[in-house]
């Protein structure tokens, strides 16, 4: 008996995104619908099947200051096209769930405009947006699951249920996971010799080659995931001037064509009594194309004794070096699944598994609940994994920051294959990080700003950022593959545009850029460089105040106009740059009067709203705006790039 197609995409940067739609195909297999699941990057490569699709369901994450995450931007792009008929996706029935955090001013705005949109291209929409929280006791799943009910009621009433199929009954909410890869042994090294797991890690090679190999293990499994979900769509092919108006892309803009980064120079900015070690990063990164704003992405190097902890969890007689055969399982009885690869285990887990440093989501704990052997183990994996279950389940994981390997010295008895381990385990992501250099400044280099990430869980364990810690403690002639994409922030093409660039923190990385650049174009004679105004927050002028000689000669040679310093907690009361914007108003308005950009990069907390009312306010005291207009302004400077923001969580 034929089931009614359901395509479910979705959009994720961390992973969460993929897990919930991963969620709802299960429960719409248990439903009598046959589900597609596919990453809004893939998808691409099938958009002209959209309009055929009885239903679909989109999934997708908010990141930094309402950004789409990077595989959705062109999709997005396509569907936002104002030739496409406003009755595209009549008599498509669609639902929207996104994830966000309700303590950034742009909560869940991705799935909000998702929304509206295919609304407006005629689908019907299937109730309101869900819309799940990372704040929420129970993170994201706390709304997930009664939209789900409602999904599926609405949904069965469009789409009638096939004569002679049973409904699920509705307290059967057991849905297994789906194993989606099968990894088999093909040879197998010796074991690593006792007390050195790291050497074993890295036998064969350096550890720049030990790197690229991982990456090059990453590319693969993301690839075979893009294949298996492409041939589930018959006529796959490409519509709507995908790609029109996006950038050219360069040549090693992807992690399958990366370049070989080599550490010249690396120090530490900070006062060594700081609590946060910041720290000026150097690479010679020849053949790179970037222009200033944009970013450097790599990825990240796990620690080779996690490596193989991990791997020796995973069965008796396994060791980095054995080689695997991965086979990406066909999505479906009519298709067939891609080649298969063979990679040494070592580099698959190094490159492809976060093992010691991002949280697991619910389905690798449903996975150790169908394969624990304990009782007792089975029974509290059981109640992790309910709905009752939610909030211990969020305080003993995500709140804890509880990673791969802990959770299965927690669960020994659990022991699911490599094939589930491949299925569940969250994947290893690249890192960006926005460039501090001009190319036309430093030709063939690039450096980076880099905070080590630290922090201190509930239960008072002491964490570090995976990839900042590994940046932070290589040292020159160190090399790592690397890849340059485009960022949020983009210069104007007159250099006689004036700029206002607020950075606190690390968000001075791009502001370098820029200032480079300007003070590059001045020295190579471009005619009519117009200066720029600065704000820097950092917390005390003598521990973390970034740059600070470059920022006094720029000031001197007026390729800063202003150079305007808010150290927080350098007096009584606290001092941020939405207060140095207020003060150096006339400042400000005189540049923006002159037609300047604004540039604002930093933390997406409350940062990017306050520099926002700071620039308001001036509009207002300034320009004589009523307050009204002057929000409206901002909004249209946003939408046309003349004001601009890059923030990260």
């Amino acid at each position: 008996m034929a089931s009614v197609p359901l395509l479910i995409i979705y959009a994720t940067v961390t992973g969460n995104a993929e897990d919930v739609a991963e969620r709802v195909a299960r429960e719409a297999l248990r439903r009598h619908y046959t589900p597609t699941v596919m990453s809004a990057h893939a998808f691409l490569r099938a958009l002209d099947t959209l309009p055929s699709w009885r239903a679909v369901v989109w999934v997708a994450s908010t990141t930094g200051q309402g950004e789409a995450p990077p595989t959705l931007r062109a999709l997005w792009r396509a569907l936002l096209r104002r030739s496409l008929p406003h009755n595209l996706l009549a008599g498509q029935a669609a639902a929207v769930f996104g994830l966000g955090d309700s303590g950034y001013t742009h909560y869940n705005v991705v799935a909000k405009k998702l929304y509206r949109r295919l609304e407006g291209l005629g689908a019907l929409m299937l109730g309101p947006a869900g819309l799940g929280d990372d704040r929420a006791a129970g993170g994201h799943e706390a709304a997930l699951a009664p939209w789900l009910t409602d999904l599926w009621h609405r949904l069965r009433a469009q789409v009638p249920l096939t004569p002679g199929l049973t409904e699920a009954a509705p307290e059967d909410r057991y849905t297994r996971p789906t194993c989606k890869w099968a990894v088999e042994v093909c040879a197998a090294s010796p074991s690593p010799p006792e007390g050195a797991p790291a050497q074993a890690a890295e036998a064969g090679g350096c550890r720049a080659a030990v790197q690229s190999a991982a990456l090059a293990a990453h590319v693969a499994i993301a690839e075979m995931e893009d294949e298996a979900a492409l041939a589930s769509v018959p006529g796959a092919g490409e519509m709507w001037g995908v790609g029109q108006g996006a950038p050219p892309p360069h040549a090693h803009d992807s992690p399958a064509r990366p370049l070989t980064a080599r550490v010249a120079a690396t120090r530490r900015m900070t006062a060594p009594d700081h609590w946060q070690d910041v720290r000026h990063l150097e690479l010679e990164v020849p053949g790179a194309e970037y222009e200033p704003g944009d970013v450097l992405s790599v990825l990240p190097r796990q620690d080779p004794a996690a490596v193989v902890a991990f791997i020796e969890r995973c069965g008796a007689g396994l060791a980095p070096g054995t080689t695997v055969e991965v086979r990406r399982l066909a999505p479906g009885p009519e298709t067939a699944g891609p080649a298969p690869r063979h990679l040494r285990l070592g580099d698959l887990v190094a490159g492809a598994l976060d093992v010691a440093a991002a949280s697991p989501r619910r389905t690798f704990f449903e996975v150790l609940r169908d394969t624990a052997r304990s009782g007792l183990e089975r029974e509290r994996l059981e109640y992790l994994c309910s709905a009752e279950g939610l909030e211990d389940l969020a305080t003993y994981n995500q709140l804890e920051g509880r990673t791969v390997l802990e959770v299965l010295q927690d669960f020994p008895s659990a022991r699911p294959d490599l094939g589930w381990l491949l299925t569940a385990v969250p994947r290893l992501a690249p890192r960006a990080f926005s460039i501090a250099s001009s190319p036309l400044a430093h030709p063939g280099a690039a450096h980076l700003t880099l905070a080590v990430v630290g922090w201190v869980t509930p239960f008072k364990r002491r964490r570090r950022g995976l990839c900042s810690a590994w940046l932070a403690g290589l040292r020159p002639g160190d090399e790592l593959p690397a890849w340059t994409q485009r960022g949020a922030l983009r210069l104007p093409p007159d250099p006689a545009t004036p700029l206002v660039l607020v950075g606190p923190g690390t968000g001075v990385a791009p502001m370098r850029a820029f200032l480079q650049h300007r003070e590059a174009q001045r020295r190579h004679g471009v005619p009519g460089v117009a200066p720029s105004l600065l704000f820097f927050g950092c917390r005390n002028v003598d521990k973390d105040c970034l740059y600070a000689e470059e920022w006094g000669r720029l000031r001197a040679g007026n390729i800063l106009s202003l150079y305007s310093l808010a150290a927080s907690r350098d007096q009584d009361h606290k001092i941020y740059v939405q207060d140095r914007i207020r003060e150096a108003a006339a400042a400000v308005w005189e540049a923006l009067d002159r037609g300047a950009s604004v540039h604002v990069a930093g933390s997406a907390d409350k940062m990017p709203a306050d520099v926002a009312s700071a620039l308001a306010d001036v509009l207002v005291e300034r320009g004589g705006l009523p307050p009204e207009e002057a929000s409206r302004v901002l909004q249209r400077w946003q939408a046309t790039g003349r004001y601009q923001v890059e923030a990260w969580s």
